[in-house]
């Protein structure tokens, strides 16, 4: 084991750690039993008949899509959210599918009677692997060196909403936490290697991620602006690549929906600064139920490597910075800033690569030889852990224990200004019981839900 920790970027060994590494974090992932199948749920039916099919209509499925968050028209039933996801899910289940045929069944069989949640948490599994991998090569991009590399990755795949939330069902946390791991790699390879094709990759990963959630958009954005001021070369392109996924979206929301944009991103954003949004942005940081420094706490010290960093900043630093912010504050001023029944910052997911990207500094301080430490070092480390040890705790509660994602309903249905997510007294991680997947999901064909959850057309 020593021998693989002290691999560097040499003969290509460091691949087989990535590896490594990425299959212990799918094994975590899929042996924790608890899944999230919310507004993702129609995301496997979508893949199946876009794979079979070549539609996104629903309609053939019957009672066990209706009532779900959707989009109707005429005849047509689609999920009302971006067709990103289920575009980036497709070759994982093909393969679900495949391997599965081979043993003499089918993982998408009864699609019409029993809803595929253990699948859906295989899929979200392998995908957040990924992207727990994809912030190990990220480290490695930083360090040159895989143990502090593999640090960075263990410590945002065990101690983050990856575990808990991204990996318990096909969200769009997991596909965007990955893209935006991927492109982070191809700006700082770009950038060393004064590459513009790795910055066409990213503006095509980040184009992608567009497609999978519109708020890329802010980060697309932020990144044009950084290669106009450093590196105009490169900006040539990374503007086509990013076009490349974005204008095909936009004209399948123009004839779908006769919008450039989809329906459900604009009835939760509210016009101008809604009253409570201090109190919302408070939330999405400490409130106990929903806030990114209680359930990460090691965030904060994205500060330190900031500071650590202060001499040297580049872009990267600029875009991560305005991702974290931008997200932040983008969702707070929204109707429903606590991500309806999630467990923990659901909507700060997607960020978590930036974040690993500014904490990235202060691992790197941690891997000089102890000899040379001093006092604010072993400080910094003894802070650190803590702040890890209790983030794997509150993040494995997430993921292993089905009452805490009873929070949500018992005693009463959350909504944004319920005084449970500032509760300290019952917070969901030290929610507890013998609840097993049937208290949360106790029928096969649900019951025909409120209508409203569809919109129609």
């Amino acid at each position: 084991m020593s021998a693989l920790l002290s691999v560097r970027l040499r003969a290509g060994g460091w691949r087989y750690g990535i590896l490594v590494f990425t299959l212990a974090v799918f094994a975590v992932y899929i042996a924790s039993p608890v899944i999230q199948s919310g507004d993702s749920r129609l995301v496997i039916y979508e893949a199946d008949n876009l794979v079979t099919h070549g539609t996104r209509n629903l309609a053939s499925f019957g009672a066990i899509v209706d009532g779900w968050p959707c989009y109707r028209q005429g005849s047509q039933v689609i999920s009302r959210y971006p067709y990103g996801t289920t575009l980036f899910d497709i070759p994982f289940q093909s393969v679900a599918v495949s391997v599965t045929k081979l043993l003499g069944s089918s993982a998408v069989k009864n699609l019409k009677t029993v809803q595929p949640r253990p699948l859906e948490k295989t899929l979200a599994s392998a995908i957040t692997a990924l992207a727990a991998g994809a912030i190990v090569l990220v480290g490695l991009e930083i360090f040159g060196q895989l143990a502090p590399a593999l640090v960075l990755g263990a410590i945002f795949a065990v101690g983050s909403a990856l575990w808990s939330t991204a990996s318990r069902g096909l969200w769009q946390q997991g596909p965007m936490a990955l893209l935006y791991a991927l492109s982070i790699w191809a700006f700082l390879r770009g950038r060393r290697r004064e590459s513009p094709a790795h910055i066409a990759l990213m503006g095509l990963l980040l184009g992608g991620a567009y497609v999978v959630r519109p708020t890329a958009a802010g980060v697309i954005g932020t990144t044009g602006l950084v290669l106009l001021f450093t590196w105009r070369r490169a900006l040539i392109w990374f503007i086509p690549a990013v076009l490349l996924p974005v204008v095909p979206s936009t004209i399948y929301n123009l004839i779908t929906y006769h919008s450039i944009g989809i329906p459900v991103y604009g009835e939760n954003v509210i016009n101008g600064i809604q009253p409570h949004v201090l109190t919302y942005i408070a939330g999405m940081m400490i409130s106990p139920a929903r806030g990114l420094l209680v359930y990460s706490p090691f965030v904060i010290f994205a500060l330190v490597g900031l500071w650590i960093r202060r001499r040297e900043l580049n872009g990267m630093d600029l875009i991560a910075l305005v991702a974290v912010i931008g997200y932040w504050l983008v969702f707070a001023d929204t109707t429903e800033w606590d991500a309806g029944a999630a467990y923990g910052p659901r909507y700060l997911t997607d960020i978590l690569p930036f974040c690993a990207y500014l904490v990235a500094p202060v691992i790197g301080v941690l891997f000089i030889p102890l000899r040379r430490w001093r006092a604010p070092t072993a400080a910094t480390a003894v802070v650190l852990s803590l702040a890890v040890g209790w983030g794997v705790f509150v993040n494995a509660r997430g993921s292993l224990s089905w009452a805490t994602q009873l929070w949500n309903s018992t005693p009463v249905w959350i909504n944004p200004n319920s005084p449970r997510l500032w509760s300290w007294s019952d917070p969901p991680f030290f929610r507890t019981g013998h609840y097993t997947f049937a208290d949360l999901y106790p029928s096969a064909i649900p019951a025909v839900t409120p209508q409203q959850l569809c919109i129609y057309n």
